[in-house]
């Protein structure tokens, strides 16, 4: 997530037919509810590319997170860019991802090339970047 709090272990368990999930964490154990559309930020992933592929320019989900609220997040197509990374120059797909009333907002580039997995992730804070994850070898 970009924080210097080190490294987190989750597991959630989704249970449609009750309409919950079960989460453990570093901060106990908790339950949330579940309404369609409800993920966690790993399925998210999957989630954003397969949208990038068909093309959406905007799309939502809820995000599901330990010790937080459940919160809308809504990626808005940017545009088209060149991006260069470690591994090399791309032609990527860029979506902000963001949610109402944060000052953070957060950058994908999808790689058409690479079945529109993300080849650069950005995270900034009031214009200053946070975090920033980028493609170096890909087999």
């Amino acid at each position: 997530d970009g924080s210097d709090q080190g490294e987190k272990n989750i597991s959630i368990v989704y249970d449609w037919a009750k309409k919950q999930a079960d989460i453990r964490s570093d901060k106990g154990q908790e339950q949330k509810p579940l309404t369609p559309g409800t993920m966690d930020q790993l399925i998210m992933q999957a989630f954003a590319m397969l949208n990038a592929q068909a093309g959406n320019k905007v799309f939502s989900y809820m995000q599901l997170k330990a010790g937080s609220r459940i919160d809308k997040m809504t990626f808005t197509l940017e545009g088209e860019e060149s991006v260069k990374t470690p591994a090399g120059t791309f032609d990527a797909v860029k979506y902000k991802l963001s949610r109402p009333n944060s000052d953070k907002s957060t950058y994908y580039w999808f790689a058409p090339e690479f079945h529109y997995a993300p080849i650069r992730i950005e995270r900034f804070k009031q214009g200053k970047s946070l975090f920033k994850g980028q493609l170096k070898t890909i087999h």
